[in-house]
């Protein structure tokens, strides 16, 4: 997965919910939402709202694998909300999300995950401006853990980072690793990998060697509201062949 260029972040370095360690355990670490409301439209198809104290989220074609773009209205406070329809919103912005689903807040910070992802699990984090601030994807296999949290107004994401390589770490390892180092896909500062991990080995094991893969590996990332993100890496690499 090349959509996050590691040599411009700090460290130079699911479904939405099939990541998380339990169904709802990452909805649990964001901001709870002031109400949500789905309706059907003939024009846009399912229309998902979701309605914070200053920001109204609205998502069409919700009921697809591929929703539409999504659009972010601002909320004065004590104002009243808008209604939940497909049609025009004043004061809207419009944002390109579309095959992705919100997951949620935490802040001043938007989580969007891809709806249909194939291998990794791309998502992205948006400010209530519609700006995108940071991209990266996650890990396919289910039940790892996943969480946010604010720290000082920054917010602070960790996962198992999954991208889908160009090459097979199952096959050759070294060879493999060195050239997404020099790709920037994963930082120059991880430990280089001479041999096969365990765990791609395990993975492989019904598996053509050289089918590419997806890497994986735990990450902590801090995310400031200006956008500056710090990932650092905190655990083993491993893999799983892509689909």
């Amino acid at each position: 997965m090349r959509t996050l260029a590691l040599a411009s972040i700090a460290f130079a370095l699911a479904w939405p919910c099939a990541a998380s360690a339990a169904p709802d355990a990452f909805a649990r670490s964001l901001d709870r939402p002031a109400a949500t409301k789905v309706v059907q439209s003939k024009a846009a198809g399912q229309v998902t709202c979701t309605y914070y104290a200053d920001l109204m989220v609205r998502e069409t074609g919700t009921d697809s694998p591929d929703p539409d773009d999504a659009m972010l209205v601002p909320l004065a406070r004590g104002s009243v909300r808008p209604a939940c329809a497909a049609g025009a919103l004043p004061g809207g912005i419009a944002v390109k999300t579309e095959g992705y689903g919100l997951e949620g807040r935490r802040g001043g910070f938007l989580v969007w995950d891809a709806t249909d992802p194939n291998g990794a699990m791309p998502f992205m984090v948006m400010n209530p401006g519609g700006k995108v601030m940071f991209q990266d994807g996650l890990s396919p296999t289910l039940g790892l853990s996943r969480a946010a949290s604010l720290q000082g107004g920054s917010l602070r994401l960790t996962y198992t980072r999954g991208f889908n390589a160009n090459c097979s770490l199952a096959q050759r390892a070294e060879t493999c690793w060195a050239s997404l180092v020099a790709a920037g896909d994963v930082p120059k500062t991880m430990p280089s990998l001479k041999t096969t991990p365990a765990s791609c080995a395990a993975a492989y094991r019904k598996t053509p060697k050289g089918d590419p893969s997806v890497v994986t590996y735990k990450v902590d990332v801090t995310l400031t509201p200006a956008g500056k993100a710090t990932v650092l890496p905190i655990g083993a690499v491993g893999c799983q062949p892509q689909p």
